[in-house]
């Protein structure tokens, strides 16, 4: 029962409320990239490494997102830098 609500809440909070029965096959990316992130943050990870979380998840700026970083000890992302080498 417990892990029937971190299942709900993790959906909840990522809005994947609405493809939680697809196939892989079914999703776009941005909800394949969704569901990763739901499937690594089931397991209440002390540490989480993500790579520019805000590139393809667009919720990096959510209330939920910052409780959830508010919440852990050590979260670190990348992110990409609006300079570009190219000249």
């Amino acid at each position: 029962e417990e892990r029937l609500e971190r299942v709900a809440e993790l959906l909840e909070a990522l809005d994947l409320e609405g493809i939680a029965r697809r196939f892989p096959r079914e999703l776009s990316r941005r909800s394949a990239q969704r569901v990763a992130l739901a499937r690594a943050l089931a397991l209440e990870p002390e540490a989480l490494l993500l790579d520019d979380p805000g590139s393809g998840l667009g919720m990096v700026e959510s209330d939920w997102w910052r409780g959830f970083i508010a919440a852990k000890s050590i979260v670190v992302y990348t992110a990409q830098s609006r300079w570009s080498s190219a000249s």
